[in-house]
């Protein structure tokens, strides 16, 4: 997310500048004190969310268009970035970005079956990998899920237990132990799995903490909602504890020499570097290129010494008006707001320099 300090910030633009009790004196009703939610405003999903409710990516997805048709938000989906220049002197970004409709990356099982494959191999055993491989099930492919190491399920159960108190909102060691003892409530819970040769972590593992895994390894675990049930029961293979080491003829081979065949490949893995459009040198003395913009932003997830997520949602110690937004749902909404109040200040010419005095790790 980059900002350009040069914008214009009459009060004229979207979204209007608004005199609180003035409005509250003309329209009291309508208005709600902030950080309230009007069930009503955004969204009419009638009763069934009164009721233990998993959404679906169909609910996400028309979510998302009522939110931006509510805000009249200019949103452009499937942008590739293909140039990205920043001038100290100015402080203004330039991005060339491309939309394409003929993009060769995965979308959907059924499109793979409507070409010809009968097929597919799934690199990945996290929350994205079994997505893809009940979908490609569905779909009719025979499918086999490439696990390269030990993947830490959580069943869904042991997240919406009332003890949990909401498992992603509480402390890690709180979350932690309280899933360890559900855990061993049911010793036997992936016993069938296990038994198919898919190397299992559950919460009575020590070294399993679900924070640790959203925080500092952003995945390698499963919020197991049934997905397992397809390895157990024989209705996808599993190739596990090696990597993907070559394409063949007639599919992957593997670090141990083994190739299964297979038609079609789908990585799940969410942190692959991006280095598509880094190539070549900024377009004068004092800009910035991508690799010299890439070189100064800070690394991201992880903790530094004060515990801390790292690089996320706050200004960049090295680089002015650009900002990295990430992480899952709930982060999204609470550290949207904290990142727009930066952004903000930035327009009026009040956010004050980047904190750069947190300790380095003696480590």
């Amino acid at each position: 997310m980059a900002l350009n300090e040069n914008m214009s910030t009459s009060h004229d633009e979207f979204p209007p500048c608004v005199d609180i009790l003035k409005s509250m004196a003309q329209d009291p009703l309508p208005l709600l004190a902030p950080g309230m939610i009007d069930p009503g405003s955004m969204a009419d999903y009638g009763k069934k969310l009164l009721t233990p409710y998993r959404l679906s990516k169909e609910d996400l997805a028309s979510q998302v268009q009522r939110y931006v048709k509510a805000f009249s938000l200019n949103m452009i989906t499937s942008a590739h970035i293909q140039w990205t220049e920043y001038d100290p002197s100015t402080k203004r970004w330039m991005v060339k970005f491309q939309t394409s409709a003929r993009q060769q990356q995965y979308k959907n099982a059924e499109k793979l079956k409507e070409k010809g494959a009968k097929s597919g191999i799934v690199i990945g055993s996290a929350n994205t990998a079994f997505d893809i491989l009940g979908v490609c099930h569905t779909a009719g492919l025979q499918t086999t899920t490439n696990v390269r190491s030990p993947t830490y399920m959580i069943p869904k159960e042991h997240l919406d237990h009332p003890a949990s108190l909401g498992a992603y909102d509480a402390d890690a060691q709180l979350a932690r132990d309280l899933l360890a003892h559900l855990a061993s409530q049911e010793p036997d819970r992936y016993k069938a799995l296990t038994a198919t040769g898919f190397p299992v972590l559950d919460s009575t593992n020590p070294e399993c903490a679900l924070m640790q895994n959203l925080i500092e390894r952003a995945g390698g675990h499963y919020v197991d909602v049934g997905g397992t049930k397809l390895l157990e029961e024989g209705k996808a293979g599993i190739k596990a504890n090696v990597e993907p080491v070559a394409y063949t003829a007639t599919g992957l081979r593997f670090s141990d020499g083994s190739g299964p065949a297979s038609q079609a490949s789908s990585s799940s893995q969410n942190d692959k570097n991006g280095v598509d459009g880094m190539n070549g040198e900024a377009n004068g003395k004092q800009k910035l290129g991508p690799c010299e913009i890439a070189a100064r932003i800070d690394a991201t997830w992880g903790v530094d010494f004060e515990g801390e997520i790292r690089g996320l949602w706050k200004r960049q110690s090295r680089l002015d008006g650009f900002w990295v937004m990430g992480g899952y749902t709930q982060q999204h909404r609470w550290q949207s707001r904290t990142l727009a109040l930066q952004i903000k200040a930035a327009l009026e010419g009040v956010l004050p320099p980047a904190y750069l005095d947190t300790p380095m790790s003696k480590n």
